[in-house]
């Protein structure tokens, strides 16, 4: 089995998120909260990731599959 690159992981996840009419480098919510520091005080807020991140296990699903049909 070949063994997936992270950039190719990366390419079609971009790919994925832009099919899905979205801007990969925006912030998307993780529905996970992180602490931040702002001057003395700690901040909670909402955790961000890039959009194209979200698409990273279905974009590996994709591969494997192209993989697995091209021997």
């Amino acid at each position: 089995m070949n063994e997936m690159s992270d950039d190719r992981i990366e390419r079609v996840a971009r790919a994925m998120c832009m099919a899905d009419g979205k801007d990969p480098n925006g912030q998307e919510p993780t529905g996970r909260m992180e602490t931040v520091y702002e001057g003395n005080a700690h901040v909670l807020r909402e955790a961000t990731v890039s959009a194209w991140q979200k698409y990273e296990k279905e974009a590996q699903k994709f591969i494997a599959a192209l993989d697995a049909a091209n021997p």
